[in-house]
């Protein structure tokens, strides 16, 4: 009964696509596992940059027009975030980047 269990259970429907070696593209090298990523990773980072960039301007707006509402330490914090995922942008973006690490120096 398990074994039929089993088996029925990996025929059904699931959320993950079965891969088939046939017709997935190829990388023939890790140079292009290593340019696919870079290029990924790269886009993922330029989309939290412009959301960081949206959110340091409105809470400067907000700021502006009500002071009692952000302190200045958040402000600094938030400015810090966008100056710092800035940075990570441009170590991402250089033409000759073989490997990048982030992290706390301790």
């Amino acid at each position: 009964m398990a074994a039929y269990i089993n088996r029925s259970i990996g025929f059904g429907d699931s959320l993950v696509t079965p891969r088939n070696p046939l017709t997935d593209e190829q990388i023939s090298s890790p140079l292009q596992v290593f340019g696919q990523a870079k290029k990924q990773i790269n886009k993922i980072f330029v989309d939290v940059q412009d959301y960081v960039a949206d959110a340091s301007e409105r809470m400067i707006d907000v700021n502006k027009l009500c002071p009692d509402v952000i302190n200045e330490n958040e402000l600094k914090s938030m400015l810090d975030y966008r100056s710092k995922v800035k940075g990570i942008c441009e170590v991402l973006t250089r033409d000759h980047m073989k490997v990048a690490f982030f992290g706390r120096l301790v």
